[in-house]
């Protein structure tokens, strides 16, 4: 009898959950899906070595080497922006006459029950300030957004809204400073906030999102050490940091460790709701092949050290290919 009544508590608990899930999940859908509320759309990426040209067009030109790269992501556990899948395939090419780079980016991102983000966009970097142990880096991008609202209505049945693509112009801008092996970046994503129409009462702003990166190389025993910081804050409230630290071992293999603080902060549409504030630890954990200076393979696993579900584990995985490498210094 006792086992009995645990199991019966342990059910209406269960269903009280399930219940007050349900209630929330309605507000946080109604929340997105009415008035001009909007979620980031940038992948959330831990390879900034390598894709951070699709988030800073200044950074196409700071190795003067030729790469094209395509970068995947499942992020499975809850993070500020709700992004649960995301693609970038990205090129950079260096430009010999002003010693800059142009680049260009198509970018997939999903965000269930929200919204289908697909961005394309070309750029440049140029050398304001170009000496042999500094420069500083000015780049701009320009291109097309789309949106495309997904998810369902109260009992699976459509959304009673037109929910097909919207476009929109997309401009990104930044800046990146080098000084023998430190490194400086800020840059911007989805300047002046896109607004998106879908008819009626149905708007959207796509949130601009502000970039912070720094990183300073040494040499250890015969092993480069690269320690890094990229801090991101999106128009919409939420606030992510990552503080990495990597080991690369003859430019071929590298592993690394890191901690990201994630904080989200999500304002419903009705303001009798309240509004969400949550935080996120999770733990990043690296690993770096390459080949002849010419191929790397990067994987990253993080965990979320403080959510409570099946799954707390995201993937990202990295393939870059340089086709013109990078001038030897010294």
């Amino acid at each position: 009898m006792q086992n009995q009544g645990t199991s019966l508590r342990c059910k209406s608990w269960k269903s009280l959950s399930v219940g007050l899930l349900m209630i929330l999940n309605s507000a946080v859908l109604q929340a997105q899906f009415i008035g001009d509320f909007a979620l980031t759309a940038d992948p959330v990426s831990a390879h900034g070595y390598h894709t951070f040209s699709s988030l800073n067009p200044a950074y196409a030109g700071a190795f003067q080497d030729g790469a094209v790269f395509l970068s995947g992501q499942n992020l499975t556990a809850v993070l500020d922006t709700f992004v649960n899948n995301s693609f970038v395939l990205g090129l950079r090419h260096p430009v010999g006459s002003f010693n800059g780079a142009i680049s260009a980016n198509l970018s997939y991102v999903f965000v269930p029950f929200s919204a289908r983000y697909i961005f394309a966009d070309v750029g440049f970097s140029y050398p304001v300030v170009d000496e042999a142990d500094h420069r500083l880096l000015l780049g701009a991008s320009l291109g097309i957004g789309s949106r495309e609202i997904v998810g369902r209505g109260t009992g699976g049945a459509p959304l009673p809204i037109d929910r097909r693509n919207r476009f929109f112009p997309d401009l990104d801008a930044g800046l990146w400073y080098t000084y023998r092996t430190l490194s400086l970046g800020a840059g911007a994503t989805h300047i002046g906030r896109p607004q998106v129409e879908y008819g009626g009462a149905i708007n959207a702003q796509v949130d601009d999102v502000y970039y912070l990166s720094g990183s300073y190389g040494f040499e250890w025993e015969g092993i480069s050490i690269l320690p890094s910081v990229l801090g991101r804050y999106a128009n919409a409230g939420s606030f992510l940091s990552d503080a990495l630290l990597e080991a690369r071992f003859d430019d071929q293999f590298g592993v690394g460790i890191g901690y990201r603080i994630d904080l989200r902060r999500q304002v419903p549409f009705n303001p009798s709701l309240p509004v969400i504030s949550e935080r996120y630890r999770q733990l990043l954990l690296s690993a770096e092949l390459g080949i002849e200076n010419r191929y790397s393979l990067m994987g990253t696993y993080s965990l979320v050290l403080n959510q409570f579900a099946a799954d707390r584990s995201n993937f990202e995985v990295t393939l870059l290919y340089r086709f013109i490498p990078a001038p030897e210094k010294g």
